[in-house]
């Protein structure tokens, strides 16, 4: 067990360094956003070996296969009532994809009932992300799914958030190729939809989509600090973080934390 003496100059050590947050800033300030597979992700990698092996740690790197998103040019244009390109940006998985004078409905907040109930075929559907009183939550990669399965053509979420904001995330949790574009949209531009097609009013699209996924080795780095016994505590989170940020808070500042342990632990001299 610690001594109070050690727990004490651990937790004072914590509070008056901030050996994590340098190591994020640079690799928020060099690196920037940290998709697998991307240039800023062997960047932020290299950053955090370097710093790392500076500190007398010496990482090594664990390789394993994984589907990858790689974000292409993507866009959606507002073609009717007027012209428009919308600030939109593609969900992860979404692949290949070209529609020209598309109509839009909107579907509230896209539960089966609400797709059962419309004609969403070779459609455009626009999807609220607020979940209804005495709902449970309808997550993006159900609406896809089941918009799939009735033949819509493309899918478009609101970001709940205001100020210009976009919500990024995934289609899926799997990994596979969505086989439809889904989009995610700022509130503003969304609610502007959803008042058009509640006035009945024509709304079309034209959509395109280069991205794509592959499969290909993506790389886990690990610290090993070696203990009195054979059992093992692993302290782990995702590096990795999406484009159109620097990743932060998602997860930089958990990353942050995990590096903070690894040093306090090496320059204390404390053995697990």
């Amino acid at each position: 067990t610690f001594s109070q003496t050690l727990i004490e100059k651990l937790t004072g050590t914590a509070f008056t360094t901030n050996y994590g947050y340098d190591m994020l800033r640079e690799v928020c300030d060099q690196a920037g956003g940290r998709m697998m597979g991307s240039p800023g992700m062997e960047k932020a990698l290299q950053i955090l070996e370097r710093r790392l092996e500076e500190n007398g740690i010496k990482p090594f790197r664990e390789y394993f296969t994984s589907p990858v998103w790689f974000r292409g040019n993507d866009e959606v244009v507002m073609k009717l009532p007027y012209e428009k390109k919308l600030r939109a940006y593609a969900l992860a998985w979404t692949s290949n994809a070209g529609l020209k004078n598309a109509v839009a409905v909107y579907v509230n907040s896209g539960y089966d009932e609400d797709l059962d109930t419309m004609d969403v075929r070779g459609k455009v559907i626009v999807v609220s992300q607020e979940t209804p009183p005495g709902k449970q939550e309808r997550l993006r990669g159900e609406v896809i799914r089941s918009a799939t399965a009735k033949g819509a053509a493309a899918c478009l979420f609101i970001n709940e958030s205001g100020n210009g904001k976009v919500l990024t995330g995934v289609g899926n949790f799997r990994g596979d190729a969505l086989k439809i574009p889904a989009f995610t949209l700022t509130n503003e531009e969304g609610l502007k939809l959803k008042r058009l097609l509640q006035d009945g009013i024509k709304v079309t699209f034209d959509i395109v989509s280069t991205s794509r996924v592959e499969t290909m080795q993506s790389p886990n780095l690990i610290a090993r600090i070696e203990g009195k016994r054979k059992e093992k505590i692993v302290i782990g989170g995702h590096f990795d973080s999406w484009d159109l940020g620097d990743g932060a808070v998602d997860n930089g500042q958990g990353s942050a934390a995990i590096y903070e342990v690894a040093l306090l632990l090496q320059k204390l001299g404390i053995k697990p």
